[in-house]
């Protein structure tokens, strides 16, 4: 729907004025030093904004939701921010050169964003309000006592004495161990005073009974690297882990990758554990899990001629599991529809009418077809060669999806920068496709890459060659 469409409801203008009309006493604010603030005042506040979302969720009440100004997501890496404390903030003015560490004083509230009360080290407080999509890839828990470390942070006016500090991009904060060596010695716990003595064995048996209770992000931020053992937190996928940091032999190695790997696959995110997967070599004793763990995962890929390989060297060298077999036909038959476009479309129709969820497994496939730019009409779909009727040139998946019978989603989201009105199943397919990209970052480029009209191009990597998303 669009901003005009929405304002000629009855009510709605005088909504849009108000809203401006906070943004305008905002700029008068601008610069101001934040008040210190109360916490039992901000959790009183928090309790209660908790206590009307929740009547209007059971009165099925609209809730109306602006969406502030727009900013870039930051592109500078941690290691070149400079750490600040919360009274060093300044109301309405991004800190670009700076991060601040902030430990959770209660767990998180769920509303329309995730809402914490945070600290800093020198005990000042304030509310932070954090995006869906990233709670939902973070283990849609933020617990008591984590530390978050938010790159160039913001603090919004919100009322008189009343600021919050809003995170708008999922790349914008991360998870920090109890044990960084920028964790304040006062916010650590006295059991991790001796893990500088740890071995990869202490490590890895944490993580395998993660593992065992079905913890999957809790098993690979033990198998990751610098995650504190009490809490599931997101692992930084790019080093080591913290096992491999204590250098283990060869085939132990090989083990705590794949164990690793397991724990990326239980949570989708495949190209994390296909990378971890091909370096998991040289320990017969895991061989045969290790291909068909790998099989599986460039099945999930779409990588259907490799997947095909996989299953083939796996039945070469370990045959008599018919559930190979089966999985090694089904990847022909996708391999088939990728290169050929060969599907039983009358079998695609029966699945979809009988199916409960409508997600039918099936690959992607391309034609004589090809993107380009016209002189006339911008970006188009060009065919390679004629073509005649009922030819088939693209079957597609979808790269996100929501299911919704109709819009009955209590919650409106307007942007009046660009002018469009969202909600229901609208506001749940942005949630799908924000956190399909932190699953895939090797996506970003390929939707970055789309007709986005009159808005600036997206960064997609910061200066780390950490991929981004501009949400």
């Amino acid at each position: 729907m669009s901003l005009d469409e929405w304002l000629e409801e009855p009510g709605n203008e005088q909504l849009l004025s108000e809203h401006n009309e906070v943004l305008e006493r905002a700029k008068i604010h601008e610069g101001n030093r934040p008040e210190k603030g109360s916490r039992r005042r901000l959790l009183r506040r928090l309790e209660s904004e908790q206590k009307r979302h929740e009547y209007r969720i059971r009165r099925k009440k609209t809730e109306v939701l602006f969406t502030p100004p727009m900013y870039p997501p930051c592109t500078i890496s941690i290691y070149d921010l400079k750490k600040t404390m919360i009274k060093d903030l300044r109301c309405e003015i991004r800190s670009l050169n700076s991060y601040i560490l902030a430990r959770t004083v209660n767990p998180a509230v769920k509303m329309d964003a995730v809402v914490a009360l945070v600290e800093d080290e020198e005990g000042n407080v304030v509310l932070m309000r954090i995006l869906h999509e990233w709670l939902l890839y973070h283990g849609s828990r933020l617990d008591e006592n984590m530390v978050l470390l938010v790159k160039q942070p913001c603090l919004q006016w919100i009322s008189d004495k009343e600021y919050e500090i809003k995170i708008d991009h999922v790349s914008d904060i991360v998870i920090i161990p109890l044990f960084d060596g920028r964790v304040p010695l006062s916010w650590r716990d006295e059991s991790l005073n001796d893990i500088s003595e740890w071995s990869y064995d202490n490590w890895a048996k944490i993580g395998d009974e993660a593992s065992k209770k079905g913890e999957h992000r809790f098993a690979v931020e033990w198998y990751g690297t610098r995650r504190h053992y009490r809490r599931r937190k997101r692992s930084d996928h790019d080093r080591y882990t913290k096992a491999l940091e204590c250098s283990p032999p060869a085939d132990i190695a090989a083990l705590l990758l794949f164990s690793r790997s397991d724990g990326y696959f239980q949570t989708h995110q495949y190209e994390t554990a296909l990378r971890d997967l091909e370096k998991a070599t040289g320990c017969l004793e895991i061989s045969e899990h290790l291909l068909r763990r790998k099989a599986q995962v460039l099945y999930h890929l779409q990588q259907y001629q490799e997947c095909c390989e996989a299953y083939n060297e796996l039945l070469n060298n370990h045959p008599g599991r018919q559930s190979d077999n089966d999985r090694l036909n089904d990847a022909i038959a996708r391999l088939a529809e990728q290169q050929h476009g060969s599907y039983n479309f009358k079998k695609m129709q029966d699945n979809a009418i009988h199916s409960r969820t409508l997600l039918l497994d099936h690959a992607t496939y391309q034609g004589p077809v090809v993107l380009g730019e016209s002189k006339m009409h911008g970006r188009g779909l060009f065919t390679t060669k004629a073509v005649k009727a009922g030819d088939l040139l693209l079957c597609e998946k979808a790269f996100s999806y929501t299911f919704s019978a109709k819009d009955t989603s209590s919650t409106i989201q307007v942007n009046p920068e660009t002018k469009f009105v969202a909600r229901g199943s609208t506001i749940d397919l942005t949630t799908a496709t924000i956190t399909k990209l932190q699953a895939y970052p090797s996506k970003i480029p390929q939707l970055t890459a789309l007709h986005r009209g009159t808005f600036p191009e997206a960064i997609t990597i910061d200066k780390a060659n950490n991929p981004l998303i501009d949400t």
